[in-house]
Parts: structure tokens; sequence; C-alpha cells
């Protein structure tokens, strides 16, 4: 992207320190950049034009977007990683009563909602999904 060739980055990232600690920061900083936006956009919302049988009318709305709000659950909920499922189980004095799986892709919007309000406010209720509870909140 700045026209230099990755083989010159590797190589003063191993001769200089401060070049190093340089682009450690920087690599940082677009991560957070990234997740700011993620959050930005999959929580919070962004505005849209809003547009009526293809004309634009002027007014704007607010989405959210339902797959960044996925992608952040997946980072920071373990039982939503690396799956379109969420595995809920149920303990009772640390044994295995209930397993039940949610399909992600099925919710309803207000159980999307349900779980975006969860991210953002970082509540210490648990988020009930299709009747099962699926997370406590932080503490």
């Amino acid at each position: 992207m700045v026209g230099i060739d990755p083989n010159t980055v590797r190589s003063y990232r191993k001769k200089d320190e401060a070049f190093n600690a340089l682009y450690h920061e920087a690599e940082q900083k677009h991560r957070d950049m990234i997740y700011n936006k993620i959050v930005e956009r999959g929580v919070h919302g962004f505005e849209k034009p809003l547009v009526k049988q293809g004309q634009l009318t002027g007014e704007v709305v607010t989405e959210v977007s339902d797959n960044l709000l996925t992608l952040l659950a997946r980072a920071k909920l373990p039982e939503f990683a690396d799956s379109r499922t969420v595995t809920n189980v149920n303990k009772v004095e640390g044994h295995v009563v209930h397993e039940h799986q949610i399909n992600l892709q099925e919710l309803s919007r207000d159980k999307r909602e349900q779980m975006r309000l969860f991210l953002e406010e970082g509540t210490s209720e648990a988020v009930v999904i299709e009747g099962e509870t699926v997370e406590e909140g932080p503490d």
C-alpha cells in the first residue's frame, strides 16, 4: 500500500529495534481502527439513505450490520467462536443436564437486537435466546 517491498520492511524490522517498535505500534493502531469500525457498524449502527421504489427519499435511517455483530460476538463470546451455532449447556452442580444448539442465522431480529444490547452495554444479566440462557454478562 505504501510502495515499499515487504522484504525491505522485514529487513528493517530485523535490523532496527526502533523501527520494529514503530511498526508494531502502527500495526496495533490499525487493528484498533478495524475493531472500532466493527463495533461502530455492528453495535451502534450506521446511517444509510432511505430509498423507496428506487428513488432517494431524502431521509436517512440507521442500520446495524448483523454480520459484523456476529463477528464481534464470535470474537468476544467463546460460545459463538468458529461456528454458526451456539452450544448452550445448562449445568447443575457441575453436571450437564441440558445441551442445545442455536443456529445464529435463524435468530429473529428481536433476539439479535437483544444480543447487540448485551454486547454494547456489558450488562450482568443473562442473554436468553429462543428460551435458552446463552451467556452471563460481565460482572
